[in-house]
């Protein structure tokens, strides 16, 4: 398991390209990073924000495919993992938390989002449906995606 591991690591590090911070992923113009840190998703955003990021913002089927890849093959022992939708003002409108834009382009798993029990504000790639997309308890702890689009570097 470890040899797959630090293939992974260099494949993600081979990708890296343009003005990506460093061991982040660029996909279509935009930077990507998988923490493997356990976390609620209000803490997921923050950690996002200290990496002048946010969690991502799917807004094509093509990038939902490639964030999907992504925390399949990324993560060492992979889990579901929180990405930036939540509905948190109003229940059943999903917004991205980078400016509350409007979700237009979606990948629930069947049944979801339900709001199971409620409560369940905060979107996750649920690793037992494929990292289809879930509503789950904000308050839970999972891994998390930032993205963050390249901006221009002080000094070049």
């Amino acid at each position: 398991m470890t040899w797959l591991y630090i293939l992974s690591l260099l494949v993600i590090c081979s990708t890296v390209k343009g003005d990506c911070p460093n061991l982040w992923v660029t996909f279509d113009g935009a930077c990507y990073f998988l923490f493997e840190d356990l976390e609620a998703w209000p803490q997921a955003s923050s950690i996002c924000g200290l990496h002048s990021s946010d969690l991502v913002s799917i807004d094509s089927s093509k990038e939902n495919e490639f964030v999907k890849n992504y925390a399949k093959t990324r993560q060492a022992h992979p889990v579901s993992v929180w990405i930036g939708a939540n509905d948190m003002m109003t229940s059943g409108q999903f917004l991205w938390s980078d400016g509350d834009r409007k979700v237009t382009v979606t990948d629930w798993a069947r049944g979801e989002p339900n709001n199971h029990n409620g409560g369940e504000n905060c979107v996750e790639l649920e690793i037992r449906n494929g990292f289809m997309w879930n509503d789950a308890l904000c308050r839970d702890r999972k891994h998390f995606i930032c993205e963050q689009r390249p901006g221009p570097v002080v000094g070049k």
